[in-house]
């Protein structure tokens, strides 16, 4: 089963042209996949045996926790808070307090709110696609860190298709300690995140 299309993990496009390393829309760095053409993996026999395994249906049937999803509740927040804001300042305008042009402030606040709720929705609605893989190794990027902000850690996995396919997707710390570099068993990616993996045991 080969690697889905490569898509921005920030607002899901497709890259125009191959080799590109960020996205064209948003400006965000791409997902690392290689070129479909890519040798085969060593010890083919190791994905036969996965394949052959009698607990493959059942996982390619799974759909796993994903606790890198973002979460629904900031956009709600907003969205309420802007409900609240209009409220009052419509209460305050009909009794000639405030000016009517006020009432931008909820509007720009509800659409935030509106925005970042869809976008947490998409994020955790979106197709997780089952993939029998290899994990090839682990990285770590530290980002930030400044004067007057705190660092960041990312954590990347890079894994193969039995064709040697190759792609490198982002995972929380959780998993990318659970997974090592020779683990074969089935890869739960969504938007370019690696939501899960779960080893086989051949």
């Amino acid at each position: 089963m080969p690697f889905e299309t490569l898509k921005c993990s920030q607002c899901g496009a497709v890259p125009k042209e191959g080799g590109t390393r960020f996205c064209g829309f948003c400006g965000s760095m791409l997902p690392v996949q290689t070129p479909a053409n890519a040798l085969p993996v060593a010890a083919p026999e190791r994905f036969d045996a996965v394949q052959s395994h009698p607990d493959l249906p059942a996982l390619l049937e799974l759909t796993p926790e994903d606790p890198g999803a973002p979460s629904l509740v900031p956009g709600g927040c907003l969205l309420v808070m802007a409900g609240a804001i209009g409220v009052f300042i419509l209460s305050q305008i009909t009794g000639g307090n405030l000016p009517p042009g006020l009432l931008l402030v909820p509007a720009l606040v509800g659409s935030l709110g509106l925005a970042v709720w869809l976008y947490a929705n998409r994020e955790r609605t979106a197709p997780i696609h089952r993939n029998v893989a290899v994990v090839l190794d682990e990285r770590v990027r530290v980002g930030g860190g400044g004067k007057h902000s705190s660092a960041s850690t990312h954590y990347y996995v890079l894994i193969a298709d039995r064709a040697g396919t190759r792609v490198e997707l982002e995972a929380e710390e959780d998993l990318a300690g659970r997974t090592a570099p020779g683990d074969i068993g089935v890869a739960y990616i969504r938007r370019g995140r690696l939501v899960d993996f779960t080893v086989v045991r051949t």
